[in-house]
This record gives C-alpha cells, sequence and structure tokens, in this order.
C-alpha cells in the first residue's frame, strides 16, 4: 500500500512539473490497475484545490483505459485468472478479500479512489478498450459506468471484442486497436494543436 501511494505521488509530482514546463494538452491511458492508480492521482490533484486542479483540467483533453479494474471485482477477478476453476480458487478470493479489509483506512482510500472512478468529476472525454471474456476486470461493471456516464453527456466510446483477454486486446486485434485509439486522439487532441496540418501532429495509429 506505501508503495502504491509513494508510486501515485511521484507520478502526481511529475505531471504536475510538466504541467508547469510545457502547459501540452494530457493524454491519459491507463491498462488494467491503472485505472485505480489514475484515480488515486486524480483525488490528490484535487485534494491540491482549484488552483492545481484547475490547470490539469485545462489541460487534460481525454482518458482510455484498457481493461481498467475495479476494486469490487478484485478478488474473483484476479483469482480466476491465477487459478481459474481449481478446486483452491474460492480459497484465495477469500484470501484476496482479507486482504483488502485487514486495513479499513486504505480500504477506505481504495473504496474513495473507486467512487471518483465511477464518478469521472472532470467529465472528461473517454473511450474504453474491453471484453467479454475478461475475467479480470467485469465487462459488465464497465458497460454500466459507459451507461451512466453517456446519461450525464460526457463523451465516452468503447471498443468491446468477445473473446481477448485482460489487457491483450492490442496483442490480437492490432489494427482495430490502433484505429480506434487514432481516431479518438484526432478527435480530442487535434483541436488543440496549431498548424497547417492537425494529423501530422497528432501520433498516428500506425507509428505506435
Amino acid at each position: 500500500c506505501v508503495c502504491v501511494f509513494a508510486l501515485s505521488l511521484l507520478v502526481a509530482l511529475s505531471l504536475l512539473l510538466c504541467l508547469i514546463l510545457f502547459l501540452r494538452p494530457l493524454l491519459v491511458h491507463g491498462f488494467s490497475v491503472g485505472g485505480y492508480l489514475y484515480a488515486h492521482f486524480l483525488k490528490q490533484m484535487l485534494d491540491c484545490g482549484p488552483a492545481v486542479s484547475g490547470v490539469f483540467k485545462e489541460r487534460l483533453v481525454g482518458q482510455i483505459f484498457d481493461s481498467p479494474v475495479d476494486l469490487e471485482g478484485v478478488p474473483h477477478g484476479l483469482s480466476f485468472a491465477m487459478l481459474g476453476n481449481n478446486f483452491l480458487r474460492p480459497l484465495l478470493e477469500r484470501a484476496i478479500q482479507i486482504t483488502i479489509n485487514a486495513n479499513p483506512a486504505t480500504k477506505k482510500v481504495y473504496e474513495e479512489c473507486s467512487q471518483l472512478f465511477k464518478a469521472n468529476p472532470l467529465q472528461t472525454p473517454t473511450h474504453f478498450f474491453y471484453s467479454d471474456a475478461d475475467l479480470v476486470a467485469c465487462p459488465q461493471r464497465l458497460r454500466e459506468i459507459v451507461s451512466a456516464w453517456q446519461a450525464k453527456g460526457i463523451d465516452v466510446s468503447e471498443t468491446l471484442w468477445a473473446d481477448s483477454k485482460h489487457v491483450l486486446h492490442f496483442r490480437d486485434y492490432p489494427e482495430a486497436y490502433k484505429n480506434a485509439l487514432h481516431s479518438f486522439c484526432v478527435k480530442n487532441m487535434a483541436p488543440h494543436f496549431t498548424g497547417s496540418s492537425v494529423t501530422s501532429e497528432v501520433p498516428h495509429a500506425s507509428a505506435m
């Protein structure tokens, strides 16, 4: 837990330095537990007050999440990914749940970050990559998040597969992944660039 918080703080300070020095458009791309780490970072930014969070909100143009894992789905998803239908899986699931519950203060932080992620307080345009075959990131919960954000009028899109595994969507469907990623970047980053050729400044999918 200490390592996670320290890492999040380091990321927050590094990103804040980038904001101050460069003031460039920012695009977040998180994988798996990266969704939680970003939510933790976002909480720190918001806790700093409008002087800091306002600058961040102004520069943030979009966020992309690949197989984001929610706290509620970690015990079942992680145990199933590690052991499948092995008879030991329920024991591992229980052990993970006990570990999460062992420190109430830490669990409270996890829960707050989970709720913050679902709330999308900055109403940032978002694209989700996920799959119905993902045993770690629950696709039903992601569908619920997408629907809730759409109901709020947030610009949210998704690329859904039927058979790719956790964070392996790019490996299994590289062209579809790159095309969706590039389209999202052009749509949300292009307005923040100047010059005669907008697409030349936004990295093209084929170069990734």
